[in-house]
């Protein structure tokens, strides 16, 4: 009789999602019961149709126009609220990082001196 193949392990046994629980740290667990994230199939969005702030037929038709460009963008923002939200982060971003390059500029010039004195002796 031909022996049977042995069964390879696929990694750790599964846990009851109890001791799973259990392994998180009390801090990183929910403070209340997790909700879905979206409503389900079928159910009407929040905002009734036509009061949206945007014309959903000129997105859709913009969004194949996006991705058969020859270089298509990496972000899509929709509308002047989505264009808006962006761009105000991305300012917003740019000065705090500015900011912090300057300080690390201003730091390394202060050390400048001493810290390439550092260097083995000719």
């Amino acid at each position: 009789m031909p022996s049977r193949p042995r069964s390879v392990p696929r990694g750790p046994p599964a846990r009851p999602v109890q001791a799973a629980t259990r392994a998180v740290p009390a801090a990183a667990r929910p403070t209340r019961p997790v909700t879905r994230a979206a409503p389900p199939s079928g159910t009407p969005p929040r905002t009734p149709n036509g009061t949206q702030p945007g014309d959903p037929a000129k997105a859709a038709a913009l969004v194949p126009a996006a991705l058969e460009a020859e270089r298509p963008p990496l972000r899509l923002p929709l509308g002047d609220d989505g264009v808006g939200a962006v761009l105000g982060h991305l300012d917003q971003v740019r000065e705090e990082v500015l900011g912090h390059l300057d300080q690390v500029r201003e730091d390394v010039l202060a050390w400048e001196k001493r810290t390439r004195a550092t260097a083995f002796d000719d």
